[in-house]
């Protein structure tokens, strides 16, 4: 397009969500974890910011790689590069956020020449100071030069449209959500579902109202459906085994079964099931994980042997399953089907 210089402000608008102010290290005090993200209608790479850490024996130091590296995040470096044996104080390196912005970061401790690169991933900045501070770096990195400021406010009337970009189909979308059970990407489907039906601004509420909709049109019972975030990350959420197992007997006889089917993890293969239930036949099991502290469940497909394909739900509430008492639960009813169905 020929844009070189941006001599005015960087306007963000994320007027297209309306949620009220969250904490995201209410679930488990850790809020800086990628899982943990909460929703924003200008959301970039999950708000996520991943760090290599490796000694550099030519230099005698040690390197720390952000990537992305945005311009508003300032970076510490104090972890010193020691000889000898990658063990004890000489393999430790500590980091720390500076509260409350997230926007300044601290390395500190010791690594030896020996020892491996460590890598971390975390959620910092807020979501619109990030997708500030990434796009000023890769601006810059393209030659761009920027002279103003991060305004977030909604997009002048007469705003002239640049680019536009074309989002993967809903069916990639749901594929990367289901595989690998992204709670940020759940959450803003939800959102998306209910300004989609009930028009901008997204919420909760609508979303909820959306899905409520869809189960009445369908004739499908869903008694007692707490949707809370619209994700697993929730103490809230809640659905009964036969209520989940009417909208997998749903989505199977729906036209757009393949797709749906096509994003749950295959056991033994890839996303969540890809280093369980190992021995099952390929293709043969097609579940969708979850897990919190207390709570461990699957559910979707299993055909058996016989060629059969059934509707698999097992929702398992005990103080013992965050330690993976209840996976092998799991794999033995999946392996029961499997054998006997």
């Amino acid at each position: 397009m020929g844009l070189k210089t941006v001599r005015g402000d960087i306007v963000i608008d994320n007027s297209a969500f309306a949620l009220p102010k969250e904490d995201p290290g209410a679930f488990d005090g850790q809020p800086n974890r990628v899982y943990n993200v909460t929703p924003d209608a200008l959301m970039v790479n999950f708000q996520s910011v991943a760090f290599r850490i490796a000694a550099n024996p030519e230099r005698r130091r040690v390197d720390i790689v952000a990537a992305p590296e945005p311009s508003n995040l300032s970076i510490e470096n104090h972890v010193r590069f020691v000889g000898g044996a990658c063990s004890g104080a000489s393999s430790r390196v500590d980091f720390e956020i500076r509260p409350p912005s997230w926007d300044h970061v601290a390395f500190t401790g010791e690594l030896a020449a020996t020892c491996a690169p460590r890598e971390l991933t975390r959620a910092l900045l807020s979501p619109t100071e990030y997708a500030y501070g990434t796009f000023v770096s890769l601006w810059r990195e393209l030659g761009g030069d920027i002279g103003g400021k991060l305004r977030v406010e909604a997009a002048p009337a007469d705003a002239r449209l640049l680019l536009n970009f074309d989002s993967l189909t809903l069916g990639e979308i749901v594929r990367l959500t289901n595989k690998y059970s992204s709670n940020l990407m759940a959450r803003h489907l939800l959102l998306t579902v209910g300004a989609e039906r009930y028009g901008s601004p997204a919420t909760v509420e609508k979303g909820d109202a959306a899905i409520a909709e869809w189960g009445r049109s369908r004739g499908i019972a869903l008694p007692g459906l707490a949707l809370d975030n619209g994700s697993g990350l929730s103490r809230t959420s809640q659905i009964s085994v036969l209520a989940m197992a009417n909208v997998l007997r749903a989505a199977y006889r729906s036209p757009y079964a393949p797709e749906f089917l096509a994003s749950l993890p295959l056991a033994g293969i890839d996303g969540t099931l890809k280093n369980r239930m190992q021995t099952s036949p390929a293709g043969a099991v097609r579940l969708k994980t979850g897990h919190i502290d207390g709570v461990s469940g699957v559910a979707g497909y299993v055909t058996a042997a016989s060629g059969k394909t059934y509707v698999l739900v097992c929702l398992i509430n005990d103080a013992r399953v965050d330690a993976g008492a209840g996976e092998p639960v799991q794999a033995a009813l999946v392996q029961w089907l499997l054998e006997n169905g």
